[in-house]
């Protein structure tokens, strides 16, 4: 039926066409059908397709490590080996340049200039402002090596009593420390020290042994933001912090640190 009825008003149209102006004038006839051809393809018609620009691209010079912020104080969160390439979608020019890169598991991160040849227009690649740049944290080696030690074994901290040995200390774990002091009246004066995950804290015991000797001491020791010095607490066996003396030390030139504790 459908197609009776497309077929009549198809005939309607071209009979009309054929017709002409009914208001008895000088009016030329409209091409009905002419006029609804022409109003298809111009509704068909469909503006010319824009190339997208090209994405930008970072390729690996050399293996490169991808971190989490622009410097290397950041993580490392992934690397970019040699000849690798990956979407460039940030920047930070502060300082050196840096890019943030796309990799193809969606990781987010940042490559130094210096590794990377740069691919495409790089005008509209926003720049990115730094996060804060995280506190380096000392390595527990830190701790390790030779020091002058400083320290009080009488509760009153009188600087008259104070006694000064030399210590040698070397790592026996990722953050444990031992070593022992030299110059002392005991036979044995050996530490063992156990280090805190941000590396400014250190704490164990030292033990004397021989002579006039024999006692386990407490230490709680704080590195100085120097990395050569420290300062802290030696507790007395069965005493407590009421009754600590205080246990300091320094190297490579640096004073005893002041206070001591």
């Amino acid at each position: 039926m459908k197609k009776y009825v497309m077929s009549s008003m198809v005939l309607i149209l071209v009979l009309t066409a054929c017709l002409p102006s009914l208001g008895g004038g000088d009016e030329p006839a409209v091409d009905t059908v002419a006029t609804s051809v022409a109003l298809t393809q111009a509704a068909q018609q469909v503006p010319p397709t824009q190339t997208p620009e090209p994405d930008v691209t970072a390729t690996a010079k050399t293996n490169a490590n991808c971190r989490s912020g622009p410097d290397v104080s950041f993580d490392y969160l992934a690397s970019l080996d040699k000849g690798a390439s990956a979407k460039v979608i940030g920047k930070n020019t502060v300082g050196d340049t840096w890019w943030q890169l796309e990799l193809s598991d969606g990781t987010k991160c940042w490559v130094q200039e210096d590794s990377l040849t740069v691919t495409g227009n790089t005008d509209d690649i926003p720049e990115i402002k730094s996060p804060p740049t995280p506190t380096p944290v000392p390595p527990a080696s830190l701790w390790a090596g030779t020091w002058t030690i400083y320290y009080n074994n009488w509760i009153t901290n009188d600087p008259s009593d104070e006694q000064i040995f030399t210590a040698i200390w070397t790592m026996t774990g990722p953050n444990t420390i031992t070593g022992y002091l030299t110059g002392t009246m005991c036979t044995s004066a050996t530490t063992a020290l156990t280090i805190s995950a941000d590396g400014y804290k250190a704490t164990g015991t030292q033990t004397w042994s021989g002579g006039i000797c024999g006692a386990v001491r407490e230490l709680h020791l704080t590195l100085d933001p120097n990395k050569n010095q420290f300062r802290g607490r030696m507790i007395p066996q069965g005493g407590s912090m009421s009754t600590d003396w205080y246990y300091a030390g320094s190297r490579s030139g640096y004073a005893a640190p002041e206070p001591r504790r």
